[in-house]
C-alpha cells in the first residue's frame, strides 16, 4: 500500500527535503503495517524519529492521532513539531535534533532515576512510620523507668502487655503518633467495665507519661534522642478523665489487734515465706516492690538501704532503715541463700535461686494473703503498711518520723535540699516500739514523736 504524500496537505516542513528541516517518510513492514517517521540529516549524519503507525481509516483532515495511530495530516503536524525543535537547536548552535534527542534521553534517565529515588523514599518513610509504633513507645518508656530505678517499670510493662497489646493488637502496632483520644478512652472503658478501675487509671497515667516523655525529648537533652523519632506532637491522653473514686486512698489499716494476729501467724511460718514477710513487717511495712530489690551492697552492719524511685524523682532516693536483731535473723536466712561469688558479685537478698533473681513483690503479696486466709477479714498486704503507721501514730510517734520510716510525705525544698539528718535513731526507736506492741510486752514506751536536739 502506497501513500501519495503529494496529493495531501502535509505541512511546510514535511514537504521540504532540505538538510535543515527533514522530511516525513513511511516504511512498510513485513506484516504490512506502515510506520511513519520524521527523517533528518545534519552535518553528514542521518537520523530518524518514529512517529507512529499509519491508519488509512482515520479521516484525512483529523489533526490528532487516534488510539496511537496517525493519518498523514496528524503525522505531518508531529513532524513539524520535531522540525521546529531541530531548527531551534541549530539556531542556538546546539547541533540540531541529535542534541535534542540526547537532552531528551538525559532528562528521561534523570526522571527515571528521580522516580526510583522518590519510590525508595516513600518506602523508607512508610517503614519509618510503621517502625515507631505505640508498642515500641511503651517498651521504650518502660526501659526509661527501669534505667531511673523506678519500681513502676514492671507494673507498666504488665499493664501494657495485658491491657493494650493483647486486647488491641491493631492499635498497639500502629504508629504512636496516630493514637487517638477515642482509642485511649476505649481502653480505659474496657477496664472499668471489668471492674478494674484502678488499673484503668494506672494505664492512663503510664500512657500519658510515655507521650509526655516523647514530647519532652525535643527540648530536654537528658531524654533519649530516639523518643523524637516517634514524631509525636500532641498528647492524646491529656484530655482523658481518670476515675476519681478509684484513686481514693485505702483508709482501712489493720487495727492493733489485727496486727498482733498477723504477727503471731508469721512467727509460726518457716522458710522463705516466713522470713520475707517478717522482714517486711519488722522494717516498718516497706513497699514490697522496693524491698525485693535489696542487694548485698545495700546491707551495712545495722541497717539496709532501699532505693525509692516512686513519684517524679529523676533519681531514686536513698532510704535507710535500721535493722533490729530480730530482723537480722531474717536477713541472715536469705544471705545464706545468696552467697557472693565471682559470677554474681551483687546478688539479690530476697531470693530462692542464689541471688540470680529476686522474689517478686506480687509473690510476697500472694504469700501474705494465702497465709492469713480467713483469720483477718478482707486482708491484703497494703493494710499492713497502713497498719504500721496507724499503730505508731497511736503510740504517739510523730508524723515526721513515720514519714521518714516509710519514705512518704518527704517533699518540700527544706527536706530535699537542706535537711541532712538521717533519723536512724528515731526510726530504730519506732521499730522497737512496733515490735514491742506486736509482742504485747510490758516494755517501756519511749516517746519519739519529737526530734532530739
Amino acid at each position: 500500500m502506497a501513500i501519495d504524500f503529494k496529493t495531501l496537505q502535509i505541512g511546510k516542513y514535511a514537504q521540504v527535503t532540505s538538510a535543515n528541516t527533514g522530511t516525513l517518510q513511511a516504511r512498510k513492514g513485513a506484516n504490512g503495517a506502515i510506520t511513519l517517521y520524521w527523517r533528518w540529516r545534519h552535518a553528514g549524519k542521518d537520523g530518524r524519529v518514529e512517529i507512529g503507525l499509519y491508519d488509512g481509516l482515520i479521516p484525512p483532515m483529523k489533526a490528532s492521532p487516534t488510539n496511537g495511530r496517525y493519518n498523514v495530516l496528524a503525522a505531518t503536524l508531529r513532524a513539524n513539531e520535531l522540525a521546529d525543535q531541530h531548527l531551534e537547536s541549530l539556531r542556538i548552535g546546539a547541533g540540531g535534533y541529535a542534541a535534542v534527542q540526547l537532552e531528551t534521553q538525559t532528562k528521561r534517565l534523570a526522571e527515571i532515576a528521580q522516580k526510583e529515588i522518590d519510590s525508595k523514599n516513600r518506602i523508607e518513610a512508610l517503614e519509618e512510620r510503621n517502625a515507631w509504633t505505640l508498642s515500641k513507645l511503651m517498651a521504650m518508656y518502660c526501659e526509661h523507668l527501669a534505667s531511673k530505678g523506678k519500681g513502676a517499670a514492671k507494673d507498666a510493662a504488665n499493664i501494657f502487655a495485658n491491657h493494650v497489646a493483647a486486647p488491641y493488637p491493631a492499635i498497639s502496632l500502629k504508629p504512636a503518633r496516630e493514637l487517638l483520644l477515642d482509642d485511649v478512652v476505649d481502653m480505659m472503658r474496657r477496664l472499668n467495665e471489668l471492674k478494674k478501675e484502678r488499673t484503668a487509671n494506672k494505664l492512663r497515667s503510664y500512657l500519658r507519661a510515655a507521650f509526655s516523655l516523647a514530647l519532652r525529648a525535643k527540648t530536654d537533652a537528658s531524654v533519649n534522642r530516639l523518643f523524637t523519632r516517634f514524631g509525636i506532637t500532641t498528647n492524646p491522653v491529656s484530655a482523658t478523665v481518670p476515675n476519681s473514686a478509684a484513686n481514693r486512698t485505702d483508709k482501712n489499716p489493720l487495727s492493733i489487734d489485727e496486727m498482733q494476729t498477723y504477727w503471731q501467724i508469721l512467727k509460726k511460718l518457716d522458710g522463705a515465706k516466713g522470713a520475707a514477710l517478717r522482714l517486711h513487717l519488722l522494717t516498718g511495712g516497706q513497699r514490697p516492690a522496693q524491698l525485693v530489690r535489696l542487694t548485698r551492697k545495700d546491707i551495712s552492719t545495722d541497717s539496709i538501704v532501699l532505693w525509692d524511685g516512686k513519684g517524679k524523682r529523676q533519681a531514686p532516693r536513698k532510704h535507710e532503715i535500721p535493722i533490729l536483731p530480730e530482723s537480722q535473723k531474717e536477713l541472715d536466712y536469705f544471705l545464706s541463700l545468696s552467697p557472693a561469688n565471682p559470677t554474681n558479685l551483687d546478688p539479690y537478698v530476697l531470693t530462692t535461686n542464689y541471688g540470680k533473681t529476686a522474689i517478686s513483690n506480687t509473690t510476697i503479696t500472694t504469700w501474705a494473703s494465702k497465709i492469713v486466709g480467713d483469720n483477718i477479714s478482707k486482708f491484703n498486704l497494703k493494710r499492713v503498711r497502713s497498719g504500721v503507721e496507724t499503730l505508731l501514730s497511736k503510740r504517739k510517734v510523730g508524723l515526721e518520723i513515720r514519714g521518714e520510716l516509710q519514705s512518704h510525705g518527704l517533699g518540700g525544698v527544706q527536706k530535699r535540699s537542706y535537711d541532712g539528718h538521717d533519723f536512724l535513731d528515731e526510726k530504730r526507736s519506732a521499730l522497737t516500739l512496733l515490735l514491742a506492741t506486736l509482742e504485747e510486752t510490758t516494755a517501756k514506751v519511749v516517746k519519739i514523736g519529737h526530734r532530739r536536739a
